[in-house]
């Protein structure tokens, strides 16, 4: 699972799987992702994933206020938002 011990092969795997499902999504070069996943090995798969896809990935901390992450994604106007 995604809490235990990882090697590079298993870390390449899940980014490799991720990058799929998000081509899925018509995740394109040039798009800017907000992702809003909290720190762990998922946030460092899926901002993999997508840097693999040429995106530009906006970390939003998981820990700001409401507004505060409306405000950031008012300021960069994402496509897409993962959380």
């Amino acid at each position: 699972g995604v809490e235990d011990p990882w090697t590079y092969e298993i870390l390449w795997y899940e980014i490799e799987r991720y990058q799929t499902h998000l081509k899925d999504f018509n995740i394109r070069p040039g798009d800017t992702v907000a992702l809003h996943v909290k720190s762990g090995a998922l946030h460092i798969v899926l901002a993999y994933a997508l840097w693999s896809l040429e995106a530009c990935v906006i970390p939003i901390p998981y820990l700001l206020t409401v507004r505060e992450k409306q405000e950031i994604c008012d300021e960069v106007s994402p496509k897409f938002f993962l959380s």
